[in-house]
């Protein structure tokens, strides 16, 4: 795994422009529709891939192998944080469709239930549906 994120790191820094322009196409409008923050948490959107991948490095998780999907608009990838510190990896959110269809923390850990029912809420304001696939254990 560890070297199927490296070649997909290393193909990203060749093709950055490419890659960078193609997450500003799909994020523009998006970001503006599903970013959102509260006095919890917040949920941002990525600006590049590299952003991706640091994510999956925090994170822990594959999420790398997630960036080909987000540059052919297959799923939508965003961070959860704790409002009081954005930046700090917390959450990522897979979304395909108008479905969230993943949100894991560090390692995958499933959500703590104050996760997962502010995320319900979120879904909801953004009229988005939650069907969470259960990580591996």
């Amino acid at each position: 795994e560890a070297l199927f994120q490296a070649t997909r790191v290393k193909r990203y820094l060749e093709e950055r422009e490419a890659y960078d322009e193609r997450m500003r196409e799909i994020y523009y409008g998006m970001a503006q529709e599903l970013e959102y923050v509260d006095d919890v948490y917040c949920v941002k959107a990525p600006k590049s891939a590299l952003e991706i991948f640091e994510e999956a490095r925090n994170q822990h998780s594959c999420l790398a192998r997630y960036v080909e999907d987000v540059m052919e608009g297959e799923c939508i990838i965003l961070f959860m944080r704790k409002t009081a510190n954005p930046n700090a990896s917390l959450i990522t959110i897979e979304i395909r469709g108008d479905i969230i269809f993943q949100a894991l923390g560090t390692c995958n850990r499933k959500l703590e239930q104050k996760e997962e029912e502010w995320l319900e809420k979120y879904a909801k304001k953004k009229k988005l549906v939650t069907e969470l696939e259960i990580p591996f254990e």
